[in-house]
């Protein structure tokens, strides 16, 4: 059975990256809730903390506050183990650290940008919605194959050649295959809305299952990546603008 506490501080530790919330009205910076060790919990920080689990009654908020105070407890006491053992000093977790700080400084910066910008119209996001069927109603899933070929450069456009007239990415694969020609590939799946604008007025003409090459270098090896779509259509009546950027 799961210890209640070690999971509760599990979540304040991810909420804390989370912006958006209600803040509650921020008591003197001087307030202590708690000290453990050289390092004090403030009353804000127990505030912000209680606030991110929603409204709740005053017997539930009180209650809870106390169960929150010692998930924060136990996030310090927790997190001075890792610096005694010097876990903060490994390359890849002071990496994380300074990206999670990156990313709250940016959705602050973001939150305090648009805070005050009015919301847009049903009509203008309709508008934006029959403009650019793309990523509505004609939206595409695209997979994305990036294939690197070890060949003499004598045989680039005869290689190039035969994957236009390949009739899918199975056939231009199984083909190079009789031809000796070594191939390292990867891929991964990309939707409409997180492709580059520029490089989805290529893809977006593609029909379902057909390969297009949008990038194709010779340095060293040639390396080609290769597009396949299949249709997945959204059906919102009233899209959502913060998924358009």
């Amino acid at each position: 059975m799961k210890n209640p506490r070690v999971t509760l501080a599990v979540m304040l530790a991810v909420s804390t990256l989370l912006s958006g919330c209600e803040q509650p009205a921020a008591p003197p910076p001087n307030t202590v809730a708690a000290k453990v060790g050289d390092d004090t919990i403030s009353e804000f920080e127990l505030d912000r903390a209680v606030a991110r689990l929603g409204s709740m009654s005053a017997a539930d908020a009180a209650e809870a506050r106390g169960k929150v105070l010692e998930a924060l407890i136990d996030q310090y006491l927790v997190s001075h183990a890792a610096r005694n053992t010097k876990l903060d000093k490994l390359p890849e977790v002071a990496l994380a650290m300074q990206q999670a700080q990156r990313q709250v400084l940016v959705e602050a910066y973001m939150e305090r940008l648009f805070k005050d910008l009015p919301q847009p119209s049903d009509v203008a996001i309709r508008d934006y919605y029959n403009r650019h069927p793309e990523l509505f109603a004609q939206r595409k899933l695209y997979r994305v194959h990036e294939l690197e070929l070890q060949l003499a450069a004598g045989r680039v456009a005869e290689v190039e050649a035969q994957l236009k007239q390949s009739r899918s990415l199975a056939e231009f694969t199984d083909w190079l295959g009789t031809q000796g020609i070594a191939v390292k590939s990867g891929e991964a799946v990309r939707p409409a809305e997180k492709i580059p604008a520029s490089m989805l007025a290529q893809l977006v003409r593609m029909k379902d299952g057909q390969a297009v090459v949008c990038r194709w270098t010779r340095v060293g090896s040639v390396c080609c990546n290769c597009w396949t779509a299949r249709r997945s259509p959204c059906r919102s009546s009233r899209p959502e603008t913060r998924s358009l950027s």
